[in-house]
Parts: C-alpha cells; sequence; structure tokens
C-alpha cells in the first residue's frame, strides 16, 4: 500500500480499490463508498498526494500512484482508461501507433499513449504520462477488439481499422513513409475477413485509394482485391499518397490513379 499515513475514510477505500486490481477511481465512487460529501472527500484525497493525484484539475477522477509508478507521476494508462471514459459515458479506443504497437509494430511513440474519441476534449498530461486525443467522428462504427493480455479492459481498433486510421491521420505518426514501415510491421495480423468488415464504414474515397496503393505496395494481394471490390463503380479522382504531402512530380500509373513518388521500398 503505498499511502504511509491515514487520512480517514479514504484510506480504506484506496486500500480496498488496489485488493481488486483498480488504479483509478472517480470522486463519486469515493464518495458513496465512505459517506463523505464532496468537500470532505476532496480534502482528505488531498493529503494523500502523491499517492493518489487527481487526472487534471477539476476532473473529480483520481489516479493511484503506487512505489513503482512513482517515478512517472502515475500509472501507466492502459491500467486506467477504460475506467475513465466508462465514469465519463463517452467511447473510446486504443488506436494509431498505441494500437500498432499491440499487433507487432516496432514504430510506437513509447512516450506517448494514442486515443480515439468522438468528442473534442484536451489530451491528458499527468506527471510523466501523456494521452493524446484525436477526435473522430462516428467511431462506434469502428471494429474494436480487447486488447489481448491487457491487465484492466481496454478497447483498441482493430488491425485493419488501425491501418486505415494510421492513413487517414498519418501527419500525426511521423508521415506516410512511417506509415507503411508499420503497416509492414503489422502485416500479419490483417485478416481479410476483418478488412472486409472494416470497409463496412463511411469511409472517403481517397483514404481507399491511399489504402490500396499501399497494400498492393506491400505485397498483400488479396487485401488490395478487395479495396478494388469496394472501390467499384466509384470515381477515382487523382490524389497524392498522403493528403499532406505536395504532389509528385513523377506519376506512378496505377489502378488507384493514387500520384505517388517512387521512394517507398517493401521491406
Amino acid at each position: 500500500m503505498p499511502v504511509k499515513y491515514r487520512s480517514g475514510a479514504t484510506f480504506d477505500f484506496i486500500e480496498d480499490c488496489l485488493a481488486t486490481g483498480r488504479v483509478a477511481f472517480s470522486l463519486a465512487e469515493c464518495m458513496s463508498s465512505t459517506g463523505l460529501g464532496k468537500e470532505a472527500a476532496m480534502a482528505q484525497l488531498r493529503r494523500l498526494r502523491p499517492s493518489v493525484v487527481p487526472l487534471y484539475a477539476r476532473a473529480h477522477f483520481y489516479l493511484i500512484v503506487e512505489p513503482r509508478y512513482r517515478i512517472f507521476g502515475a500509472p501507466p494508462p492502459a491500467l486506467w482508461l477504460d475506467h475513465y471514459f466508462r465514469t465519463r459515458g463517452r467511447t473510446y479506443y486504443l488506436g494509431l501507433l498505441s494500437a500498432a504497437a499491440e499487433y507487432g509494430s516496432s514504430h510506437q511513440a513509447s512516450q506517448v499513449t494514442q486515443v480515439i474519441v468522438a468528442e473534442s476534449r484536451p489530451s491528458i498530461a499527468v506527471g510523466r504520462v501523456r494521452v493524446e486525443i484525436t477526435v473522430k467522428q462516428d467511431i462506434s462504427e469502428t471494429p474494436v477488439a480487447i486488447a489481448f493480455n491487457a491487465e484492466a479492459p481496454l478497447r483498441v481498433s482493430s488491425p485493419p481499422a488501425t491501418v486505415l486510421d494510421l492513413i487517414r491521420y498519418n501527419a500525426k505518426v511521423g508521415g506516410i513513409d512511417r506509415v507503411v514501415d508499420i503497416i509492414n510491421d503489422m502485416k500479419s495480423r490483417i485478416a481479410v475477413g476483418d478488412l472486409k468488415l472494416a470497409l463496412t464504414q463511411d469511409l472517403e474515397i481517397k483514404l481507399l485509394q491511399r489504402t490500396g496503393f499501399i497494400f498492393e505496395h506491400l505485397g498483400l494481394e488479396r487485401h488490395a482485391g478487395v479495396i478494388e471490390d469496394r472501390l467499384q463503380g466509384l470515381r477515382l479522382q487523382p490524389t497524392t499518397l498522403s493528403s499532406t504531402r505536395p504532389r509528385a512530380e513523377v506519376v506512378s500509373r496505377n489502378r488507384w490513379n493514387v500520384v505517388a513518388t517512387l521512394g517507398l521500398s517493401r521491406s
């Protein structure tokens, strides 16, 4: 137990949380368990710092910082993200580089956890822990799974949904060339059946063009064929491989109508 001194009823509540594997709680949960009023509960929790810290000012959500996490100032986000978003009644999933890391990518951003949500909110910084928020409409359509071997429940985008998000938000993860490397790392996890499910979402035509081009580049012909089927009957306007990259001088003629530099290397 990280707390070295007793601070009223909150001490026993926090011990109970840790005993059941919880490292986070809402102020409402604390009040309900201890019978304390809002101000009394908050006052006792303040006296327990740095073993108990608020997620951010006025969050009314707290993290229990065990000694092994004291150097970071907070426990890993994977242990409390699901609890936090459920208490707020918000849909979320682990995405982008953080999701890719779940599927074998060695290019993940180890210092930042990337989360996709439906409504705009600030990113989270507590101690040395950083949670970067990306807003995406209609995220309820995105196929998700529960992270494998996670210590706490954690929603994560499926491998094909992760690929689509990485291409869509490539500027957030280091650019399209890095995205190609990441997809190459995780390509064995991209099942064709799961890809077909991910393609039932309402997706931008240009995103599908870019995805098909990258799959073909990486030798994923069956996956490219699934994308081609999805594009049947649609008019493909010329598009660059990245929405942030200027049009290339050299045009690679291809079935995707993607204007691309020829510097990508298949590995």
